[in-house]
């Protein structure tokens, strides 16, 4: 189980937790929990990668199947996929 301190709430976060709780009808540890929850499944768990595309290509570049051409994104021109069949190669 995980302990979570709240000691460094200034006053008026501390008063606004505890009227938001008694407002749902929990305890404070109870509120606090749910707005953790709540702005977890809004931003996920774990935060994004600045450059999705990059990071997606860097998990897969080693099996050298797929070449991803990155264009500017102030260029408007969609991200490219070449894929190459080294069975084609050969005829």
């Amino acid at each position: 189980m995980v302990s979570v301190n709240l000691d460094g709430l200034d006053h008026v976060t501390a008063v606004r937790l505890r009227a938001r709780a008694v407002g749902n009808g929990r305890s404070i540890e109870e509120e606090a929990l749910n707005i953790i929850r709540i702005a977890l499944d809004m931003t996920g768990a774990l935060p994004q990668p600045k450059h999705m595309g990059k990071s997606i290509h860097e998990l897969f570049k080693d099996l050298g199947i797929v070449e991803v051409v990155h264009p500017s994104r102030s260029s408007g021109e969609p991200i490219q996929l070449v894929f190459e069949d080294s069975k084609d190669d050969n005829r």
